[in-house]
């Protein structure tokens, strides 16, 4: 992993490690309350706490897919969160010459 990838890590993992259970909560309380809520202010929410970790929210799907770009800004990171945790990866963004 190179030095870009463990800063953007370490942010995700801070991240996670103060919004990992309301980001849980959220997925099951999405669930449960899709029929009549508006994801956009769930969207809204999301993008607050990932922001306060230098992320900017690209893409957040309803299955609770996050897509995100770190302030650095040459790596992509993808979040799936779970009922009872998280998944990630990163991936390097290429630019069109």
């Amino acid at each position: 992993m190179n030095t870009e990838q463990k800063i953007i890590e370490k942010d995700l993992k801070d991240c996670i490690s103060k919004y990992g259970e309301s980001l849980c909560y959220l997925k099951q309380r999405w669930q449960d309350e899709k029929c009549y809520e508006d994801f956009k202010s769930y969207k809204k929410l999301i993008s607050k706490m990932f922001n306060e970790f230098k992320f900017k929210t690209e893409k957040v799907h309803n299955d609770f897919h996050i897509v995100l770009i770190h302030k650095i800004g040459t790596w992509c990171t993808d979040i799936k969160v779970k009922e009872n945790g998280f998944s990630y990866g990163f991936s390097k963004i290429i630019t069109k010459q």
